[in-house]
């Protein structure tokens, strides 16, 4: 769907509706896991993820390129996930695994 031009365009309301019930959901789940226990960066974390998730499953089903996402720290998850399974098969690559790892928890502290 194209993106309205002007406020009179009839997408509008339909657009507006999708953004608030994106929304709704995101602080309904955001609220469920506070009440579960975890803590808010964690539910922070969660609720970010899952929207990441979302946002690249319709860039890819409709062939769009998605943008960079997330923050520093969602970032090196991703690359560190990567790079463990190509490091058991390289052992070359065991050591910059683990300087990441390291960076990885100085930076959570």
């Amino acid at each position: 769907m194209p993106a309205p031009l002007s406020d009179n365009n009839p997408s509008v309301p339909p657009i507006e509706d999708a953004k608030q019930g994106i929304q709704t959901f995101s602080m309904f789940y955001y609220q469920s896991l506070l009440d579960a226990g975890f803590d808010v960066p964690s539910a922070k974390n969660h609720v970010a993820l899952l929207l990441e998730q979302q946002y690249n499953r319709f860039c890819e089903q409709g062939n769009i390129a998605p943008k960079n996402l997330g923050t520093v720290h969602t970032k090196l998850a991703k690359v560190l996930t990567t790079l463990s399974e190509q490091a058991k098969d390289n052992p070359s690559l065991r050591s910059v695994y683990n300087d990441l790892l390291s960076i990885q928890t100085q930076m959570k502290r």
